[in-house]
């Protein structure tokens, strides 16, 4: 999967149709880069994409037993507050191109349509638009592909396709929802990383020389890893063994309330958990990641997670994450790259997605970051123009995006200087003064 075209409007920060793409005369960028000030709404991009896929995986599931569809609409507008938010999605994936969009309020989806170019001429796969002439909805399919029955107002058709493995729309589907890989530097999101790296290392999905030449990329001081496993006492596995007992027949009464709400008895949400998930909470099993440092004798005892530096934890969370992606293919969206990571390590990973050696599936990288050493040449990245967006606020809360390839760069541009001089917009303006009118009183007090 690789995304070609994408825009957004009235959406958290962005209240205008805002598009980007990431196609430069023909040719996909392996790395697209947002920066910006504090608040100006970069991260809003990523965040779009996330609700984007989101809503294909999850809206014919559990948004069905929500009362409201869980979408964040510009605020600081009545017009924004009341009118649908919209987004469209331009895609290759599976051998074909596609444009996928959707508008939708918190409490139905107002318009959705698929089309797809296999060779020279698009052709729509299907519309639906709640506009119709007698002002009910109108859902029309292509020549030969089934219908999906059924669709609640407040699901997508791509999300139910997914569900009930369509033919032909589940193939777009599945590009959207598993072909990208999102990252964030938050600490529960990292945990949950490791935790998963060190399953699967104990499994023996992954190898521990693996994981060690990734560290050592980073000149961690690192030279080996191992897992200790540990389980749970009995008192409490035979507790946690009771909480998974729930009854039965109250799930059913649950899921069969859900399923009448929606209007489809087949749609019953399964709320009961997995056989699998069960003997594993049951066993209670806990994974500690143990790292062995440079220069440790063999008595040394091997170090836990806690004890790393938390640029080595971020490290680990995304190295882990950006081979995947490298080795498989995909979209990985990483929103403050830079946060805990030395400026040649972010730009290191961008040479990574840069290198057709190394990039073999035409992976792509998004990010967001405030490091703008990453424009200058020096720092490795050798990112270009067309690679890189400002993010401004306006006075009225708006996000906007502008293209460094809009501008008049020559070569010999140091667009470092040129951005943090505040050329190319995107700076926070700051005002040191009001910090001494902040402390003058204080001062008086005393």
């Amino acid at each position: 999967m690789r995304i070609l075209n994408f825009s957004v409007e009235n959406f958290r920060s962005f209240r205008d149709e805002t598009r980007v793409s990431f196609e430069h005369k023909g040719t996909v960028l392996p790395v697209v880069v947002f920066m910006g000030a504090n608040a100006s709404g970069k991260s809003n991009v990523l965040k779009a994409l996330d609700f984007m896929a989101g809503a294909v995986r999850l809206s014919a599931t559990t948004w069905l037993s929500s009362r409201f569809i869980p979408v964040d609409r510009f605020a600081f507008s009545r017009e924004s507050r009341e009118a649908p938010s919209e987004f469209a999605l331009e895609f290759e994936h599976d051998g074909s191109r596609w444009i996928y969009e959707f508008a939708l309020t918190d409490h139905a989806v107002t318009y959705e349509a698929l089309h797809e170019k296999t060779t020279s001429r698009w052709s729509r796969v299907f519309e639906r638009d709640r506009e119709g002439p007698d002002g009910a909805e109108q859902l029309k399919f292509r020549r030969g592909v089934t219908r999906v029955q059924q669709v609640s107002p407040r699901e997508l058709v791509l999300s139910r396709a997914l569900v009930i493995d369509h033919p032909v729309l589940s193939v777009p589907a599945r590009g959207i929802v598993e072909g990208l890989d999102f990252y964030t530097t938050a600490a529960i999101e990292n945990i949950e990383r490791t935790t998963m790296l060190a399953q699967a290392l104990e499994q023996g999905e992954i190898s521990s020389d693996l994981i060690a030449p990734l560290l050592q990329l980073a000149d961690t001081g690192i030279e080996g890893v191992a897992v200790e496993v540990e389980t749970a006492p009995p008192e409490l596995a035979s507790y946690l063994t009771a909480l998974f007992h729930v009854d039965k027949e109250h799930i059913g009464r649950l899921a069969g309330a859900e399923s009448d709400a929606a209007g489809n008895a087949d749609r019953a949400v399964e709320l009961e958990a997995s056989d699998e998930l069960k003997n594993e909470a049951t066993q209670w099993i806990r994974r500690n990641l143990r790292f062995r440092h440079t220069g440790s004798d063999d008595e040394a005892p091997m170090l836990d997670l806690r004890e790393q530096s938390d640029g080595t934890q971020a490290w680990l969370a995304l190295i882990v994450q950006v081979r995947e992606v490298l080795k498989r293919g995909g979209v990985l969206v990483a929103d403050e790259i830079d946060s805990s990571l030395h400026t040649y390590l972010s730009a290191t990973i961008i040479g990574f997605f840069e290198d057709p050696e190394l990039n073999r599936h035409g992976a792509q990288l998004i990010l967001t970051t405030h490091d703008a050493h990453l424009l200058a040449p020096s720092s490795g990245a050798q990112l270009k123009p067309e690679q890189v967006w400002i993010a401004e606020k306006s006075p009225e809360g708006a996000t906007s995006l502008e293209c460094l390839g809009q501008f008049q760069i020559k070569r010999n541009h140091n667009m470092t200087k040129r951005y943090l001089e505040g050329r190319f917009g995107g700076v926070p303006i700051v005002a040191p003064s009001l910090m001494a009118a902040l402390l003058d009183p204080v001062e008086e007090k005393r």
